[in-house]
């Protein structure tokens, strides 16, 4: 398809249209303020603001200390997010420009990576409904609609160009190049350097040089090892000994967040018991692809009280997730035994999946939208590969489909328009998510109008008893309603569980309060005269 004149010519006119949908349908996030995480790690940090020295952005975390322990290395990402700070400031919308630029990219090597593996008779459709499907996928308005999804985006950027450039070289008649051996290396690093998932990068390309291997019907071992020191392993080997040297200067062995610093409201599978860990994997396997597949259902986030942990082996999620694991493990052998080129996108599928869904339990976060970004570009294209077999129903499936996911993508993006709307959207969806209620009641709690949301605490402490901040939301309420024995008891609650309002939140107005009622009685007690 790629060598022919229609090819070439598809090219033209599919790719530049890709590229445009995947702009267009995110212009809508143009226009929001910074929320969420973008507050701390862009917003207000100070390195990427450009208040520390350039060489901050290599010696620092991805988080500021202040804000998180996590140990994440992404200098790359706040090298960009730096450089958007010195063209736009504390504006976001160049922030959002780059993001939506970026995703227009990602789409266009969807597409390119679809023309090199999707078999088809018609050629030229694979690759333009690949391409449209992930520019248009609602899944993605988190890694692109917020400024922190630029990680995301970047990482998937470097991994597809490393596919797609690969593919290519293999199938050169001229051999290897040390220009394509740097520059894959270049890439590996870079990738990684964005987010630390690229690492499964090393996986795609040993997946792309198994099948070219097994296409030359060569597979002996010692030649293999013979050409090792003259092969883009070497370059390969030697950007991930960077990678991880430079996070090893950063963090040293840290690989997670400390058990006593972390929650479970951020991630609830570290205190989960061992059945919840064993099983929950496979129940959020489902849940992604769920997302992945269907255009709706998405929420901003899923945390403690909005994706309930797998105890037993008999939930259909995690039955369905036990077939959906052992369905993509049989594709990628039989792909790779038969040496058919949907294998690359399996495989990716597979371990770009371990961590999001707690398959390898080095997440410190329990599920994000954004980490589905990656694995959905693989994912469109094993749909698109196997659907292609019949053009007439790729095409009328692209003509029904299409439409929806724009008109889901864009809407799905008022969301993350402020900090208010995101938790309204949560609460929509789960109404009993502990991040979605506590961030509501602080809201109000700071107002000084908790009163206004007495249903938000009441399912607070229903749902979450075992969290102190629910306890303290209790505690301001019931004072202002002049209930002082009731929120005296929820005051204790509070301390012993070492709940804190932060910010003006009336917690100490109520203890004071509560304070004074307590005294008030006690003087009564002691002076006959005041009955």
């Amino acid at each position: 398809m790629t060598t022919s004149t229609s090819g070439q010519r598809w090219a033209w006119i599919v790719l530049p249209m890709v590229a445009a949908a995947g702009f267009v349908v995110f212009l809508r996030s143009l226009e929001h303020p910074f929320v969420y995480d973008d507050l701390p790690a862009v917003r207000d940090n100070e390195i990427v603001q450009g208040q520390r020295p350039w060489l901050d952005v290599l010696t620092q975390p991805y988080w500021p200390p202040a804000v998180s322990p996590d140990p994440i290395y992404r200098p790359v990402t706040t090298a960009t997010l730096r450089l958007d700070a010195i063209i736009s400031g504390l504006d976001a919308t160049g922030y959002h420009v780059t993001n939506a630029i970026l995703h227009a990219l990602v789409s266009v090597l969807v597409a390119l990576l679809a023309s090199t593996l999707v078999r088809a008779k018609r050629a030229w459709w694979p690759p333009s409904v690949a391409g449209l499907l992930f520019a248009m996928h609602p899944v993605h308005v988190e890694a692109v609609s917020l400024v922190v999804g630029r990680s995301e985006l970047l990482a998937a950027l470097f991994m597809l160009l490393t596919a797609y450039l690969h593919h290519r070289h293999l199938n050169r008649a001229d051999g290897p190049t040390i220009r394509h051996h740097v520059m894959l290396a270049v890439l590996v690093l870079l990738g990684c350097l964005s987010k630390e998932h690229a690492v499964f990068t090393v996986v795609i390309i040993a997946t792309q040089d198994w099948l070219h291997r097994a296409e030359q019907g060569d597979r002996a071992i010692r030649p293999e090892l013979q050409r090792l020191a003259k092969s883009h392993w070497l370059g390969v080997f030697g950007a991930l000994a960077i990678f991880f040297l430079a996070r090893w200067l950063v963090f040293g062995w840290k690989m997670k967040i400390p058990l006593k610093i972390i929650v479970d409201t951020l991630n609830p599978l570290d205190t989960a018991t061992t059945t919840e860990k064993l099983l929950t994997p496979f129940a959020l396997l489902t849940h992604s692809i769920r997302l992945m597949i269907m255009p709706t259902g998405h929420s901003p986030n899923w945390g403690a009280g909005s994706f309930a942990l797998a105890d037993t082996w008999m939930r259909w999620d995690v039955m369905v997730g036990l077939a959906v694991l052992t369905a993509l493990l049989i594709l990628v052998f039989t792909s790779l035994r038969r040496r058919i080129p949907s294998a690359l996108s399996a495989m990716a599928l597979l371990v770009l999946l371990a961590i999001p869904c707690h398959f390898l339990p080095v997440a410190n976060w329990f599920f994000g939208e954004r980490w589905l970004y990656a694995p959905s570009a693989f994912l469109v294209l094993i749909l698109v590969g196997w659907v292609s077999r019949w053009p007439r129903l790729l095409l009328v499936g692209a003509v029904l489909v299409l439409p929806l996911m724009a008109h889901q993508t864009w809407q799905y993006q008022a969301c993350f328009s402020s900090n208010e709307q995101l938790l309204a959207c949560v609460l929509e969806d789960h109404p009993n998510d502990y991040f979605a209620l506590a961030g509501t009641c602080q809201g109000y709690a700071v107002d000084g109008r908790i009163a206004e949301v007495e249903d938000h605490v009441l399912r607070l402490v229903e749902h979450h008893p075992d969290k102190g901040d629910a306890w303290c939301f209790l505690t301001v309420l019931l004072a202002e309603k002049g209930e002082y024995e009731r929120a005296g008891a929820s005051l204790n609650k509070c301390a012993l569980m070492g709940g804190v309002l932060r910010g003006p939140g009336g917690l100490e107005e109520a203890s004071e309060r509560i304070r004074a009622w307590q005294k008030s009685g006690e003087d009564a007690v002691t002076d006959p005269s005041s009955h």
